[in-house]
This record gives structure tokens, C-alpha cells and sequence, in this order.
């Protein structure tokens, strides 16, 4: 029965999905009468797991072959992994309403099935992205495109079908309770919807891995293809026109990553009206990806260099993510308004959008969604604001701060002089932060020798004004780079600036 049998590479395991290239050997079952294909396990396990939905189309098999043939009574239907036509090759009589049941039943028992699997893989993928394992994150969203991808093919197959034959109403009830109903075809449209959701999500999930593994031709190539499958379904499936809107914004990033930043204003403004859209028709969930969009096109529109225009969609963004984001997607955009208000030289409006960041990123880790990443960003920032970047004054009379020196000869600080000196206090508390991150990747900590001048810089201490009411000297103020390596402000001046001294990390 098995002669000129269609086989799809690769091969794989009917009920693990598996392929040759990944297992030793693939036993075949049999030959589904119905599409010519061929049942395959990978171990007696997967068998055994698969065995009760296929013993009744593997003895209807078997019963033809012993009679010589590939025809029968036109009725096979499979529950399970192994889900076909339930009209044999050259038969000429319809699917009953039954057998269309079965074959539903079947699809929503596999779906079930590999959506257990896949919801696995996802939390184990999500896990290694927060750690920043990206490789590891990536393996796991491509098994679970694969799997979707087999599952969708399945149920476009039977959906055409369907929709050929009378449509009576049915309801079918899942084990976790959740009820689809309606005619057969608008149940095995649901199902398709849901199957396309999951693989169009672990397709721009797995670009975005490749993002971060600067795999731009990997991650562009993964995001085109979950383009492709939203603008196929979107006009039919509200879900999947959600997340056309989610990988227009993937790939707006991506273009002003690679490309240039006015290819991304096009696409993310495309990703914006698609949304207004879908806020028309009242889609549900609609304000979640449009504040993304307006987070990405605020950038982009930065980078061109229309900050006014800018920070008017960035402020949008970040009022819709407070509504209905978390605590971690509100910190991101904040931290994204903070470095437009710092290109336009507005430091208040930056160090308040810093401040919200790491307060928003707090809170999501105290809710175990934290992000080391961008704590780091929001603290390391604050830091080198607060410590040299905002005003100083002197207190040497012949470069202008002879009042304040004056001043502080007279018995008194100057305003000036202890609003600096609540800066150096600020920035003695970031330090401490930063201090408790540098320990756990195991550096050390504020507080040692500058590895450039090697004298003991100031540590986590609050700082004091000296006798003569002076702020501490200047050449005291530390810098702390993105890498995490601290430094005297004045000993980095005269090193190479576009890198770190010490590890040679690009600043």
C-alpha cells in the first residue's frame, strides 16, 4: 500500500513532531488511505501515545489492504495525530455531518494536544529571553513554528473541505472547559484562527531573537514570513490583523536598525492606521500594540529629526502603555522619552523620565517581570547626571565662582553649593544600586581604585560639605560606563572616549 505514496520532507514523528535529522530512525505505521500519507514514530512511546486515536483508521488499513486494495466505504475518519480527508482516493461519496464532526474533534484534540507542548516551550523561552539567552529563546519559538506550521496545514486542509459540505451548528467543548460553536466551518475557522495566532507569534518572537544575535537576515526573513501569513488572514481574523500591527512595528525596528529611519516612519505610520482601524471596528486589545507603534515611531521620528513630533508621540505612548501595560513596558518608553528630552538638552524632563523608568522597573521586579538590562540603563544614566553631566560651580575665584567662594568664606553654603551637593547625594544612591548589581555578575564594587589613576575612588556614601562649606572637589566625580565599569570622570576625559579602558567595550 505503501508504493507511490507522497512523502513530505522532512519526515517526522506523528506525535512529537520530531524529524529524521533529529531522531535515529522513523518506524512507519501505515499509509492513511485517504491523502496517500504515511504514519511515522520516532519510538514505541510515541506509538503507544498516539494509539488510541489511530487504531481505527490503521485497521480500516489493514482491512483493505487484506482485501486488496486501497478502496473502502469512503467513511475513514482520524481522531489524533494522523487527521485526513475523510474521502478514500477515487471515492466518490460525500463526508457525512458525523464523520465532519469527528474529523473537528480530532483537529481540536490535536490542537490541545500541541498547544500543551507549545505553552511549555513558550514559558521555557521566555524564561532564557529575560536572562538573555537568545540562542536558547530562539531554538524553542523555531520548534514551536514548526509545529504550528504542520497543525495550520492540517486545518486548512479540512476547512476547505467543510466549506463544500452542509454546515450544521455543533458546539465543542474542550478539556479545560473553553466551548466553540457554531457551524462547522465557523468552528474550524476558530481553530485555524488560534492555530495562526501561535504561529505567527513564535515566527516574530523568533526574529526578534535573531535581532538581538545581530542575525538581521534571519530576523527580517522570520518577520516577513508572519507579514505574509497576517496579510492572508488579517481581513477575516481580528487576532491575526492584531498582530499584523505587532510585526509592522518588528520590522519598523528593524529598519532603523539596518535600514534607514524614514523606511521605518513609513512602516510603523502603515502599523498605526491599521490600528486606528481596528480601534474603529471596536477589535479588542487594540491600544496594547498601537502604544508599541507609537514608542517605535517616536523614535524613528527622533532619529529623522523631527523631535517636536517626537515627543508628541512618545508622550502618547507612554500615557496608553500606563493604561494598559505593564510595569516593564511602561519603564521601556520611559526610559526612550528620557533620550529624546536629553537630545533637546531638557535635563529635567530627562532625569523625570529616568526616574520613572527605574521606579516602573522596581516595581515590575517586585511582580518577578524584572529586567536587569534596563535597570541598569535607567541607573547608570541617573548616575552620570547627577554626578557631572548637570551644572556644577567652582569655587576657584579667578574662573568665575569667586561669589560662591566668597560666599562660603562668609560662614555659609550658597544654594548653588548644596544643590550640588544633593546631585552627588542622588548620585550616591544609584551608585549603591549599581554597587548591588556590579556584585552579582561578580565585579567589584564602588568604592575600589580607578583602574586608570588606581587612587581609591568615593563609594556609596552620602558626601559632605568640607569646613569652608565647599562641595567635594571635582576630581572626586566618578563614571560609571554601560558596562559597568567605574572610573574617575577626569581620568576617562583624557582616555580614548568611543571605548571602555578596561574591557574595550564600545561606549
Amino acid at each position: 500500500a505503501g508504493d507511490g505514496a507522497t512523502v513530505v520532507e522532512p519526515r517526522r514523528c506523528d506525535v512529537c513532531l520530531k524529524t529524521s535529522e533529529q531522531v535515529a530512525k522513523l518506524n512507519r505505521c501505515c499509509e492513511t488511505t485517504d491523502t496517500g500519507r504515511v504514519v511515522r514514530y520516532c519510538s514505541k512511546a510515541c506509538q503507544a501515545q498516539d494509539f488510541k486515536q489511530h487504531k481505527a483508521v490503521c485497521a480500516k488499513v489493514q482491512k483493505r489492504k487484506a482485501k486488496g486494495g486501497k478502496g473502502g466505504d469512503g467513511a475513514g475518519t482520524v481522531r489524533g495525530s494522523a487527521v485526513t480527508s475523510s474521502v478514500a482516493k477515487g471515492a466518490s461519496e460525500p463526508k457525512d455531518d458525523s464523520a465532519t464532526a469527528e474529523v473537528i474533534n480530532a483537529l481540536a484534540d490535536l490542537f490541545q494536544e500541541k498547544m500543551a507542548i507549545a505553552n511549555q516551550r513558550k514559558q521555557d523561552s521566555n524564561a532564557m529571553f529575560i536572562k538573555g539567552d537568545y540562542r536558547g529563546s530562539l531554538a524553542k519559538y523555531r520548534e514551536i513554528e514548526s509545529m504550528m506550521m504542520l497543525l495550520s496545514r492540517k486545518v486548512e486542509s479540512e476547512l476547505e473541505e467543510v466549506k463544500s459540505l452542509a454546515n450544521p451548528e455543533v458546539t465543542l467543548e474542550n478539556d479545560a472547559g473553553a466551548r466553540m460553536a457554531g457551524s462547522n466551518e465557523t468552528v474550524m475557522e476558530a481553530l485555524l484562527q488560534a492555530v495562526l495566532v501561535e504561529l505567527i507569534e513564535a515566527l516574530r518572537m523568533a526574529g526578534i531573537c535573531c535581532g538581538r544575535l545581530k542575525q538581521s537576515a534571519e530576523e527580517l526573513t522570520s518577520l516577513e514570513r508572519a507579514l505574509e501569513i497576517c496579510d492572508k488572514h488579517g481581513s477575516a481574523m481580528s487576532r491575526v490583523a492584531l498582530l499584523k500591527v505587532e510585526t509592522l512595528n518588528a520590522i519598523g525596528t528593524h529598519q532603523m536598525r539596518y535600514t534607514s529611519a524614514s523606511d521605518a516612519v513609513k512602516t510603523l505610520e502603515a502599523a498605526r492606521l491599521a490600528v486606528v482601524e481596528l480601534k474603529k471596528e471596536q477589535v479588542p486589545g487594540a491600544e496594547r500594540p498601537e502604544a508599541s507603534c507609537l514608542t517605535n515611531l517616536g523614535t524613528a521620528y527622533s532619529k529623522i529629526g523631527e523631535s517636536t513630533k517626537a515627543l508628541e508621540v512618545m508622550a502618547r505612548a507612554l500615557e496608553m502603555k500606563k493604561r494598559v501595560g505593564t510595569p516593564m513596558e511602561v519603564g521601556t518608553t520611559a526610559i526612550n522619552m528620557a533620550g529624546l528630552h536629553r537630545q533637546n538638552s531638557d535635563n529635567d524632563g530627562a532625569l523625570a523620565m529616568y526616574e520613572e523608568a527605574l521606579e516602573s522597573v522596581e516595581k515590575a521586579e517586585k511582580e518577578g517581570d524584572g529586567n536587569v538590562e534596563l535597570k541598569k540603563a535607567a541607573l547608570v544614566n541617573l548616575h552620570n547626571m547627577c554626578e557631572f553631566e548637570l551644572p556644577v560651580m567652582t569655587f576657584n575665584e579667578n574662573d568665575g565662582g569667586g561669589n560662591a567662594a566668597a560666599a562660603a568664606r562668609e560662614g555659609g553654603p550658597t544654594e548653588l553649593a548644596k544643590e550640588q551637593l544633593a546631585n552627588y547625594a542622588r548620585a550616591a544612591t544609584y551608585r549603591a544600586k549599581l554597587g548591588q548589581i556590579v556584585k552579582g555578575i561578580g565585579r567589584s564594587a564602588p568604592g575600589c581604585d580607578c583602574p586608570i589613576c588606581l587612587d581609591t575612588m568615593k563609594g556609596s556614601e552620602a558626601p559632605v560639605l568640607s569646613d569652608d562649606h565647599k562641595a567635594p572637589p571635582h576630581e572626586t566625580r566618578v563614571i560609571v560606563l554601560p558596562c559597568l565599569h567605574f572610573m574617575h570622570v577626569e581620568c576617562y576625559a583624557k582616555s580614548n572616549r568611543d571605548q571602555c579602558p578596561v574591557c574595550r567595550e564600545a561606549v
